[in-house]
């Protein structure tokens, strides 16, 4: 199966776009029209989201969704390409950097993390166990994906975060969700990871552990110069803090 893949813009260092878990292409349309003001971009719908199928039955939504993607960037022959991920997206990042065939210029997580927690795990396994209806499982997440007091002062942000559910692939959203009970831990491979890597996350964020992204550039050895927090910032970096996550992707992918 091929993978949706949407354009934008035309110059530089070509930038590829991967969203997270539960979290439509859709989001990333804003990030991806301001950074296409200079650069080329290229949004991945992933398996089971926007315009792309779900998996077959029985494939892995992160390996075979990656390979699915080291397809489609290697048929439009950017394998040197910047890797920018979201969340889980910056997990992919991550795993692509270190295991396939792609020869990415850098990898930016934005929110990301490198291994799962145990209390994350717990989290996961609950939502497991729960098996919600899909608005049901975003009013389960909103606590923790915002900064404290955001919802209230933001109901325009928080309207369009509930209307994702009627976007989403209910087995999609679930065999993502179980994957993450099990998923590697990429800390012994970025030691090896022979590219630059950047991470940046709010101090307020409650879906990844508060120092995944330290974790993430202290594996990498580049923990001084790549990495940045946004103070009061939650998980919804696109929707707290949209121009400094802006300019955290442009400063760290300029040649």
């Amino acid at each position: 199966m091929d993978l949706h893949v949407e354009e934008f813009g035309t110059g530089g260092a070509p930038l590829v776009l991967l969203h997270g878990l539960g979290i439509p292409p859709s989001h990333l349309v804003n990030l991806a029209t301001n950074l296409a003001k200079s650069r080329r971009v290229l949004m991945i719908h992933l398996p089971g989201y926007g315009r792309s199928a779900p998996l077959p039955s029985g494939q892995n939504v992160l390996d075979d969704a990656n390979a699915l993607v080291e397809v489609a960037l290697v048929d439009r022959r950017v394998e040197d390409a910047y890797l920018v991920g979201y969340s889980l997206g910056a997990y992919r990042a991550l795993a692509l950097a270190c295991s396939s065939r792609l020869r990415p210029r850098g990898v930016v997580c934005l929110g990301g993390f490198a291994f799962r927690s145990d209390v994350e795990r717990a989290m996961f396994s609950q939502a497991v166990a729960l098996a919600p209806p899909l608005d049901q499982l975003v009013e389960m997440f909103i606590p923790g994906f915002f900064a404290p007091g955001f919802p209230g002062r933001n109901p325009g942000a928080i309207a369009v975060f509930r209307a994702w559910a009627r976007e989403l692939d209910r087995d999609t959203i679930f065999r993502e969700i179980e994957s993450q009970l099990s998923c590697l831990d990429l800390r012994p491979s970025l030691t090896r990871l022979p590219v630059p890597v950047s991470a940046c996350q709010g101090t307020s964020d409650g879906m990844v552990q508060p120092d995944a992204g330290r974790e993430i550039m202290r594996a990498t050895g580049q923990l001084l110069v790549r990495y940045r927090e946004f103070p009061a910032v939650g998980h919804g970096l696109l929707f707290e803090a949209p121009e400094e996550t802006l300019r955290f992707v442009l400063e760290m992918t300029t040649e």
